[in-house]
């Protein structure tokens, strides 16, 4: 991917500067209370106790080309980084956790807030880190399994964003993807993506609930919502019943089987977005590729 140009850097940087912040929403009990000592990456912090703790719901940029460690910060990364340090470095900050607690890593998991209050609408708020960055267009929102606290939250602060073309959302850089595009979305394999489109059948497969993008499945876009979200799509405003010919937004890792694919464990990651005033035309079936790790069953071709 082509470096960024200095006069891309500078507008971002005055865009991140006049963004509203909206960091006050989340209500987590805090449970810790570190300083953080250093800002190694866009999306982790270094505490005084030695411990690592990563951001857990805001995706910073990421690179298609990660290959080589040794090369310089790749711009975007780093202008969210740099805030994120001007936000937090040197200062108190309190550590609230919900779900996994720890990654494969040993880093901590856990909403960051800083150790002093601000005023909104004459108010005293924590002021959410997450939230900071979100609604500042330099992370998009995301949840792992089993940490999927404040979703409704961050989504808010990431439409905030997203409405006011704030950070990288502005530059073009963040942006959704279409859905009946599968040629372009293999591009983007073992990506953190927002995929946008209309759904255009639903299917159970394995315990599965799928939904399909195209009419032909084989090698067009899909959501598998794995089967722990039962319980939670029962408290949830959206049944996957409802969804069968909705415009919608999902986001996630994107792999590619015989087609592109997200797998979910929350049906809260499917928005219902206004229908577009000019509806995608899926694109020619012929392109259909195999991928041997993960064959879809009969039933589902």
């Amino acid at each position: 991917m082509t470096p960024p140009s200095p006069a891309w850097k500078i507008a971002l940087a005055l865009l991140v500067l006049i963004a509203p912040s909206h960091g006050h929403a989340c209500n987590l009990p805090s449970e810790l209370s570190r300083v953080v000592t250093k800002v190694p990456s866009a999306d982790s912090l270094l505490l005084d106790d030695g411990s690592e703790v990563v951001l857990i719901g805001a995706m910073p940029p990421v690179s298609l080309d990660q290959s080589d460690p040794s090369q310089p910060a790749w711009s975007p990364a780093e202008v969210t980084r740099k805030h994120l340090e001007a936000l937090v470095g040197g200062k108190a900050v309190d550590l609230a956790f919900a779900g996994r607690r720890l990654d494969r890593y040993g880093r901590q998991l856990a909403h960051v807030f800083l150790n002093e209050p601000i005023v909104l609408n004459q108010t005293q708020s924590r002021h959410w880190v997450q939230g900071d960055l979100l609604a500042n267009g330099l992370a998009r929102a995301y949840t792992l399994p089993g940490n999927a606290a404040c979703i409704d939250d961050l989504l808010t602060q990431e439409n905030h964003a997203r409405s006011n073309q704030a950070g990288h959302w502005g530059s073009g850089l963040f942006q959704d993807r279409s859905a009946h595009d599968p040629r372009e979305l293999a591009r983007f394999r073992d990506t953190f993506q927002s995929i946008e489109g209309r759904i255009d059948h639903t299917a159970k497969v394995r315990g599965h609930q799928v939904f399909d993008f195209t009419a032909t499945v084989r090698s067009g876009f899909s959501v598998w919502i794995a089967p722990p979200a039962a319980t939670r799509r029962k408290s949830s405003a959206i049944s996957a019943e409802s969804l069968a010919g909705k415009h919608v937004r999902v986001r996630g890792w994107l792999e590619q089987r015989r087609g592109p694919r997200l797998t979910l464990d929350d049906i809260r990651h499917i928005e219902i977005l206004p229908e577009p005033p000019h509806p995608p035309q899926p694109e020619p079936d012929n392109a259909a590729t195999s991928d041997p790790l993960s064959p879809i069953p009969a039933a589902h071709q």
